[in-house]
Formats: structure tokens, C-alpha cells, sequence
């Protein structure tokens, strides 16, 4: 079960993070206190998403392995996930420190490194994704190969019950 968690949540903290950004873009151009007072909340519950994903990371870090996902690519994975925290989880003590009151400098400065933060959920969410594909894709060709097994085994003993009813007629 703790192995299907983690694919589970990681789809939480993307969309909140993104949305909690895209909250903040549409607050500076159209400039909505509520939608900067949404992008604080968005961040906090995107950050503590965050954790869990990351938290429940490890245990289908070990299944993947398991499956034959090269090492590699979770540690990078691993990674990319420790920086989207780190980039996100300092947006957030830093929008907290400013009570979420910005000057047209900071915003312009916070909205940049916000921007940095997205193109790490891309590149963390592809990272995902093709360890994600890699491991089933491993998955359907040892099915694909047990099937053909089982049914060279089926062609066997349909010949063998053809051959024993030669022998019977």
C-alpha cells in the first residue's frame, strides 16, 4: 500500500504549487488582495503536500529499485524533489516574513524565483513520469513474457492430449 501513496500524492502538491503561483501572477496584474491572501494558503498547503510526497518517496524509491528503475534516475528524481522543497518551502518563509505584503520590487523578485520553482515541478514531474514509464514498462514485458510461457505450456499439453488421442483411435 505504501508503495501506491506516493503516486497518489505527488499530484497534489504540483497542482496546489502551480495554481498558488498562477494566483500570484493574476494578483500583481489585476491587483486582488484575495488572490494574494489564496496564493498563501495554496503555498502552505502545496509545501505540506509536499512533504508527504516526498516523505512516502522513499518507500516506492525502494519498490522501483525492486522493479529495475535505474538508480540513477531516482536519486536525480530525489533530488530534483529535495530542490522543488527547498525553493518553495524559502518562498514561503519569506512571503511569511513579509506577511504577505509585497513592494513592486520584492513581488517582481519573488515571482521570478516562483517561476525557478515551477520549472523545477516540470523537470521533477517528468523525472517522475519516466521512472514511472520505465518501471511499467518492465512490468508489461514480464507479463508479456509469462504469457507466452503459459501458452507454449498450453501448446504442449494440447499437444500431448492430441497425441494421446491418436494413440486411443
Amino acid at each position: 500500500m505504501d508503495t501506491l501513496l506516493h503516486p497518489m500524492l505527488v499530484h497534489f502538491p504540483i497542482a496546489l504549487l502551480i495554481t498558488s503561483v498562477l494566483f500570484d501572477v493574476l494578483g500583481a496584474w489585476l491587483t486582488r488582495e484575495s488572490l494574494r491572501e489564496g496564493a498563501l494558503w495554496l503555498l502552505v498547503l502545496g509545501v505540506l503536500t509536499g512533504l508527504a510526497a516526498f516523505a512516502s518517496g522513499d518507500v516506492a524509491a525502494e519498490a522501483a529499485e525492486k522493479a529495475g528503475v535505474a538508480e540513477s534516475l531516482i536519486e536525480t528524481h530525489e533530488h530534483l524533489a529535495g530542490a522543488t522543497l527547498g525553493v518553495f518551502g524559502a518562498l514561503l518563509v519569506w512571503r511569511l516574513l513579509l506577511r504577505n505584503r509585497f513592494s513592486p520590487r520584492t513581488r517582481s523578485a519573488y515571482l521570478m524565483v516562483a517561476i525557478v520553482g515551477l520549472g523545477l515541478v516540470a523537470l521533477l514531474a517528468l523525472a517522475g513520469l519516466w521512472r514511472g514509464l520505465g518501471a511499467r514498462r518492465r512490468h508489461l514485458e514480464r507479463v508479456q513474457r509469462d504469457a507466452r510461457v503459459a501458452a507454449d505450456r498450453g501448446r504442449q499439453r494440447l499437444d500431448r492430449l492430441v497425441i494421446y488421442g491418436q494413440l486411443l483411435f
